[in-house]
């Protein structure tokens, strides 16, 4: 039902905190990919400052992505969703 909807040009939303490697992802990420928005946020129980990466990415290239992270840092947290509509920016509508 979803692909009716949408059509098949799906991508993954990607979101990604690392407590040291931060930095190192963020560098990884502008050099290969497009579209980096960074988020300060706060822990809900420790209460310190992080920054949460988000990426919107083809569903090809996400395998390859979540190796890159983990190869920087290997306990990085990433939550990935679904994105069906992706307007604007380098996607165009």
């Amino acid at each position: 039902m979803r692909y009716t909807e949408s059509g098949l040009d799906h991508k993954y939303q990607v979101e990604v905190m690392s407590n040291k490697y931060t930095n190192e992802i963020k560098k990884m990420l502008m050099e290969n990919y497009n579209g980096l928005t960074v988020y300060n946020v706060v822990g809900g129980y420790s209460e310190d400052q992080k920054q949460q990466l988000l990426l919107v990415v083809d569903t090809q290239d996400y395998g390859p992505l979540i190796r890159q992270i983990h190869e920087i840092d290997p306990d990085a947290f990433i939550v990935t969703s679904n994105v069906m509509n992706v307007h604007g920016g380098r996607w165009g509508l």
